[in-house]
């Protein structure tokens, strides 16, 4: 039996940046060493970094929306455990190409192996064997690349360069239309009438589903790539959703059963920025985890967000493998509960909830208690004791 790790978004968002920062070089390091020891225990372990990687100082992250981390963030990230990572996310494009160029080149230089983004356009299959002979095919894939907000347009040349499961926001002539007007008063009454008469303008932005046929064929011809190269399971990274929503969009939930359909076995979802809820059919060799919410970021710390979302806790979602005659059947999925905290220095760090719990005292430790308890709810729809303290690791 193998066991994988899926984390959450790793998010470098402004400020941290300069808490991390040591003289002229950065060490986020601190980020990771409470959670080293729990990832320790898995074979595999995957992530989403949220945010272009540079070597690059003088144009790091200095807008609330659009990022930029140095190098040294995904050094801790593989330092810490974390053996495969996904950089097909809405922030990947916040440096325009030449940002997406600086990630593959920083995550080539540390050996960091990666799926998402492709270096010239030549897509990047990634099959893992372990030292059992099972064979593991990834694939990372974003729903856009906040295109509304940034404005950075790819050209037909570079769309080959994400992993996109629909084109970039806003494809529709008559949604570009109405974005460019929100001050007219015309259009404005124009927008109404259309969320009166179809749904799609009842959502953001990016949230809306887009032109996808050739992104829907590139999708199925890698599935299908991997399939021939005899993988026994297929794993996606995907990032999907909208913003802070307790349950996932119909979009999510669509593209989740297309996955399935088409021979993905487990979809671990990420960019809600929250935890949202997992479902798995043995039967059928399938799970998924809709959001396994901010591994790290500052969202529910220093950045405001209600505290009903408690966005400062994640999810660590672990899958055990058959590796014997069941090879790369799904045998058992359980979960540890982290959060993120402040530490000392000023710095928002990782912490399994059962080592944190050790270090409060009793009404912390209660409150500690009810979330935990509140988050694998929202998680699995399982009722935890209160009166055993946290355990690292809940099977469900």
């Amino acid at each position: 039996m193998i066991k994988l790790t899926f984390l959450g978004d790793m998010m470098c968002c402004k400020g941290q940046n300069e808490s991390f920062r040591c003289g002229d070089k950065f060490d986020f390091s601190p980020i990771f060493t409470e959670v080293k020891a729990l990832l320790e225990k898995s074979d595999l372990v995957f992530a989403n970094i949220e945010t272009p990687l540079t070597k690059d100082y003088s144009d790091l992250t200095d807008d609330l929306t659009k990022f930029n981390t140095p190098i040294e963030f995904a050094q801790a990230v593989k330092a810490s455990g974390v053996n495969v990572v996904t950089v097909a996310n809405n922030h990947c494009l916040d440096r325009g190409v030449a940002g997406i160029y600086s990630t593959i080149n920083c995550l080539e230089e540390l050996h960091l192996q990666y799926v998402g983004l492709n270096k010239n356009g030549v897509k990047k299959d990634l099959i893992i064997s372990t030292p059992n002979g099972m064979k593991i095919g990834i694939l990372g894939y974003t729903y856009g690349t906040n295109y509304h907000y940034n404005h950075i347009k790819l050209s037909k040349k570079n769309y080959s360069l994400i992993n996109l499961f629909q084109k970039q926001e806003l494809s529709y002539l008559f949604d570009r239309f109405l974005l460019k007007g929100k001050t007219n008063l015309r259009i404005r009454k124009i927008f109404f009438w259309a969320k009166k008469h179809f749904d799609r303008y009842n959502w953001n932005e990016y949230e809306r589903p887009e032109k996808n046929r050739k992104q829907l064929l590139e999708l199925k011809k890698d599935i299908r790539t991997l399939k021939r190269q005899n993988v026994d399971i297929i794993i996606m990274l995907s990032h999907l959703g909208g913003q802070f929503r307790l349950e996932p969009t119909p979009y999510n939930l669509k593209m989740t059963q297309f996955l399935k359909k088409k021979g993905v076995n487990i979809v671990a979802t990420s960019h809600e920025h929250l935890v949202q809820k997992t479902e798995k059919n043995f039967y059928e060799n399938f799970a998924v985890a809709y959001c396994l919410g901010n591994f790290c970021g500052t969202f529910g710390i220093t950045e405001w967000t209600q505290k009903e979302l408690m966005c400062n806790y994640s999810i660590a979602w672990h899958v055990y493998l058959d590796t014997d005659e069941n090879k790369g059947t799904i045998t058992k999925t359980t979960y540890s509960v982290l959060k993120s905290v402040v530490n000392e220095k000023k710095q928002i760090i990782t912490v399994p909830c059962n080592i944190l719990y050790n270090r409060l005292d009793t009404v912390e430790k209660n409150n500690l208690v009810k979330d935990v308890a509140e988050i694998s709810m929202r998680f699995c729809g399982k009722n935890i004791s209160t009166n055993e303290g946290i355990k690292e690791e809940y099977e469900y």
